[in-house]
């Protein structure tokens, strides 16, 4: 077996394939710090999933080194999304507005008025933002939201970051 130009990848050539590759995945994952290891396995899961995708005859190199590639993206993305403006991010006081709104049991005025301040904002939002926000706040993940709210994936993840960055907006008001 050519594990430098495999044929095919399959289940009995794939430990070869990983032992032959898998340093050269490593070595470009870590361009990205500490995201490395969760790139370069992110990049193998890839390689595996999209096996039949794989062309036999065509560059192996550019193919594995391009679902790493992605793979880096993806990550990297989801660490931006991460740390952007959201609900779940804390604010002067230390509390998050999800936090805020769920528990607004015996608060102090000073959260009393924060809350009323995060109510008003999510009531200003458009129809849609609003809900894909509220069911995010409860705790639901994209796909859950999809499904609940019968709307792409894609959708669900524009708005709410729509969502986040208009109620960011108003609070900041």
């Amino acid at each position: 077996m050519n594990l430098k130009n495999p044929e095919v990848i399959d289940s009995r050539t794939f430990p070869a394939i990983y032992g032959e590759w898998n340093g050269r995945v490593r070595s470009f994952a870590r361009k990205y710090g500490r995201h490395a290891d969760d790139i370069a396995a992110s990049a193998w899961c890839k390689v595996w999933e999209s096996r039949d995708a794989f062309r036999a005859g065509s560059c192996f190199r550019a193919w594995v080194m391009t679902l790493a590639a992605n793979a880096a993206r993806d990550t990297l993305r989801r660490e931006k999304r991460r740390s952007a403006s959201s609900i779940d991010a804390p604010t002067a006081t230390g509390d998050t507005v999800g936090s805020l709104i769920a528990d607004s049991s015996a608060v102090d005025p000073a959260t009393d008025s924060r809350i009323r301040d995060i109510r008003a904002a999510l009531a200003a939002l458009p129809a849609a933002q609003a809900d894909i926000l509220r069911l995010a706040m409860a705790g639901r993940d994209y796909a859950a939201i999809a499904e609940i709210l019968a709307i792409p994936l894609g959708t669900v993840k524009s708005r709410l970051n729509a969502a986040r960055a208009a109620l960011a907006a108003r609070l900041a008001e």
